[in-house]
């Protein structure tokens, strides 16, 4: 009996010792920043992020919604307007204008699981001349208390790795723009 209880102790312990580890070590919050120069006028880059039926072209790939339902709303531009991608029966993902200052910023609400998880997301655009503008992606959100998140992000790198791709993101919208 001396043992189980030893024993059992033990277990609690390290599990006590994971979730504290996860919390202090692995992120809760994030913010993701990317940016780019763009060879065109202020109002065609932000008219082009600002329809979301273009988004088909430089957002998501092909590739990307090869096995997935995508959808725009009716209304594809300014507050109110959204993207829906149903990628399986127990995911899915809506991204919906929550604000829009024409010429200068678009905010958007991405809702994962019809809001189990939120986080937002801002496109801010700057006139450089007459002729370039410079746009900035950033994305907040937050891991919350999930262990199981926060771990996976840590340990597979989710601020990289999706830097890595909003850059890429950003350099096909400005081939849509350049064109």
């Amino acid at each position: 009996m001396q043992y189980f209880k030893f024993f059992t102790g033990g277990v609690i312990f390290t599990v006590l010792l994971i979730v504290f580890v996860a919390f202090v070590i692995f992120p809760g919050d994030y913010h993701i920043n990317q940016s780019i120069e763009i060879a065109a006028p202020q109002t065609k880059v932000y008219n082009t992020i600002a329809d979301l039926s273009t988004w088909n072209k430089w957002v998501y790939s092909k590739e990307e919604l090869e096995d997935a339902k995508y959808s725009v709303s009716d209304q594809n531009t300014g507050e109110g307007a959204y993207v829906q991608i149903i990628y399986t029966e127990n995911y899915e993902l809506r991204m919906v204008i929550v604000e829009a200052t024409p010429y200068k910023e678009i905010k958007l609400s991405a809702l994962v699981n019809k809001g189990e998880q939120e986080s937002d997301i801002e496109f801010d655009v700057e006139s450089i001349d007459a002729t370039h503008s410079k746009v900035t992606w950033q994305h907040k959100g937050s891991f919350g208390w999930s262990i199981v998140n926060r771990l996976t992000a840590g340990l597979l790198d989710f601020k990289g790795k999706t830097e890595a791709v909003y850059k890429d993101k950003l350099t096909l919208l400005k081939n849509i723009c350049e064109e």
